[in-house]
């Protein structure tokens, strides 16, 4: 080989080295960036779905919660029998039909948005389940003796709720 030829091959080396590098630096970034993006529309789409099972969580729980005092207030109003008791009674009673329908909103919200946490979906169903169960035996037999059951089974929605909202968020 000759030293002109060996030249040739150096400085074609020399330049061409960079522009290689160069040129895989920016397909490589290219690349980076597109997952990042990907990445970041993933993140959003999850966190406005941990939003809204959150609220979901929150309005069942809330509901719950609301249905449980109004009942206790409605059984105090019934075994005191105060000045227009009756009257009081009627509107407590209209106003747990109307919480009832609130729970079932608020169900079926939950439901949709749950989907998300594969893992701990099982968990809030079932609870979620169990205080519909015991709010409706609670109901039925209009007494108020396992509303102590109903606020545990209520901090165990919300322990699982938690766990999904977890989940979600990734």
């Amino acid at each position: 080989m000759s030293a002109d030829l060996i030249q040739s091959i150096q400085a074609i080396s020399s330049i061409g080295t960079p522009v290689i590098i160069l040129y895989l630096g920016v397909k490589i970034n290219k690349t980076l960036a597109a997952y990042k993006a990907a990445l970041d529309k993933d993140k959003e789409w999850r966190t406005e779905w941990a939003k809204r099972f959150y609220s979901a969580s929150a309005d069942y729980n809330s509901s719950a919660e609301d249905l449980v005092a109004t009942f206790f207030i409605t059984g105090q109003l019934y075994s005191q029998k105060p000045t227009n008791w009756e009257k009081k009674t009627k509107e407590k009673w209209e106003r747990i039909n109307s919480i009832i329908e609130e729970i079932h909103r608020a169900e079926c919200s939950l439901k949709i948005s749950v989907e998300f946490a594969t893992i701990s979906k099982d968990k809030v169903l079932t609870s979620s389940q169990k205080i519909l169960s015991q709010m409706n035996k609670l109901l039925t037999e209009k007494k108020g003796a396992k509303r102590d059951d109903l606020l545990v089974s209520l901090s165990e929605f919300n322990k699982a709720a938690m766990m999904a909202h977890r989940e979600i968020l990734g």
